[in-house]
Parts: C-alpha cells; structure tokens; sequence
C-alpha cells in the first residue's frame, strides 16, 4: 500500500526536523520555477514562482488538488510549529477552505491545535464558527478549550475589542501573531470580511467592526502579522482578480493584493492563474521585479 501524499509530508517534515534539530529548516528556500517529479507526487501543485513582494504561487490542475494543498501545507505548520514550540495557532474563514482541512480527521493530534476565525458575524448566527465546528473541529476533535470565538451577543464594537484583546494576549499566539492564516478569496477581490472600497481595508487595530453589518474581521494588519498566509483562489471567475492582485498588489485596491507579509503562499488552479499565464507566463516577468 502507498502512503498517502498528506501522510508523506509529514513525515517529511518530521524527518527534516530530526536531522536538523531546527524548525527553520523547513522553512522555504530560493524562488521555484518548477516541482520536481517528487515534489509534485506530494505538494499536488506542479508548477510554482515567484511574484513582487516575495509572495509564492504554487499552480495546481484543479480546485480540488487546491483543498489538498490547503491540507497538506496545514500539516507541516502544524508539524513543525508543534515541534519547536508545542503549540499551532491557525485562524480560518468559512466557506471550502475549512472543509478542505476537515480531510484531516485521523492524520494527526490536534490536541495542540488552536483555532480562531478571521470574520465573523455578532448578535445572531455566526457562518464561520458554526461551519467550522461542523466540517473542521469536531471532525478533528479539537479541544473546545482551544477555540477562540468571537462574541456572539455583543455590540460590534464591543465583539471587536474583546475578541482583539484575545488575540493580543493569546499565549499561543506570541504578541497577536498567528502562526498560520488560511484565506479564502472572492472575485472582487475580498478576504476575510475586507472588501474593496471599504473603510475597514484602512482600519488599525487587530481586530475590526464592520461598518454597516453586525460583523467583525481581521485588519490587514493582523494578516500581515501572521507567521505564515495561505491565500485560495480557484476557478475562472476569479483570473483577473488574481491578475490584478498578482501583478499590482497594493496598488490594484483589492484586500488580496494587500496582503504580503514575510510568507504568503497563493495557491490557484490552471483557470485562475489564465490572465497572468497568458501576458507574463510562469518565468521571471515584470510582476518579478
């Protein structure tokens, strides 16, 4: 029997921190043109490069080799994250990035493991915990002790300070640091509860009331605070989005262009990444300098 590509990783991070005795050497190295055949068989990405603000784009066939993606780099923060410090932080949207990491249930112990949600909604029903304890956390079984959710009947403001003052003082999350931030995307080009347009793209602070909407989200700020960021983006509804973010960053007005902090990995399928494919392709381009 083979083991499974998630499983492997692992185990391949597993093995690297034993031999160097130090988490960082996991961390990614120089600029990829292209996956070795080994690489691919593990990462499901087969192609990936470097953009403007040292932002990664791992290429992969289709939205689904993308959940697999989202697990599998999951895995090795996780892994190595536990290994050097004996903790994982991860905050998460709603949507099919966190049923992408509900795969996991049974690969690994998530005792460790503490969640907290990059948006949410306050005074009522709230999508991305509730989502989340439906398709990732019970799944999973993480320890409700180690699920940070934003305050349900709150003011907005109130919901905001509270849930800020959480993560800034969260002994795993090192000074308001997450070591891990999965986003899904939108067309427009929003992540988390940040859209185009909006005064809350300008907004300080960690965590942020929505104006109009009985909702919190992440600052920028937050985001580019994190350890590591995970951006999704699949489909052909979302190629010029990606162009734009791609190509521009701060300067197209979109949240995902914004975003790029030390370790941002965007993870597109061969319909989203069309638009930048076909003007620079996948070699060295001006979107590079």
């Amino acid at each position: 029997d083979t083991i499974p590509n998630n499983m492997m990783m692992v185990l391949r991070a597993v093995f690297t921190l034993l031999l160097s005795g130090n988490a960082a050497a996991w961390a990614p190295r120089a600029p990829r043109r292209s996956l070795s055949p080994k690489t691919v068989s593990m990462a499901s990405a087969y192609e990936g490069f470097m953009v403007k603000g040292s932002r990664k784009v791992d290429v992969f066939k289709t939205e689904k080799d993308i959940s697999e993606g989202i697990a599998s780099m999951f895995l090795i923060a996780a892994c190595v994250n536990i290994a050097q410090k004996g903790s994982f932080s991860v905050a998460i949207p709603s949507g099919s990035v966190v049923k992408a990491l509900g795969s996991l249930a049974g690969q690994m112990d998530f005792s460790k493991v503490h969640v907290f949600f990059t948006n949410d909604k306050v005074g009522g029903a709230q999508p991305s915990y509730e989502g989340a304890l439906a398709d990732f956390i019970e799944p999973c079984g993480i320890p409700m002790k180690n699920v940070y959710q934003v305050p349900p009947n709150v003011d907005k403001n109130r919901a905001a300070a509270m849930y800020s003052n959480t993560i800034e003082k969260s002994s795993v999350a090192e000074g308001g640091s997450l070591d891990l931030i999965v986003l899904g995307t939108g067309a427009d080009g929003h992540c988390a509860s940040l859209f185009p347009n909006t005064p809350e793209i300008e907004g300080s602070g960690t965590v942020l009331a929505k104006q109009g909407e009985d909702a919190v989200t992440f600052s920028l700020g937050t985001i580019n605070k994190a350890k590591k960021v995970l951006i999704s983006a699949a489909g052909p509804g979302r190629a010029a989005m990606v162009y734009e973010a791609l190509v521009k960053g701060k300067d197209s007005g979109m949240p995902t262009g914004m975003i790029g902090n030390q370790d941002t990995t965007w993870l597109v399928d061969n319909n989203s990444v069309s638009e930048y494919r076909d003007e620079f392709g996948t070699k060295e381009s001006m979107a590079a300098l």
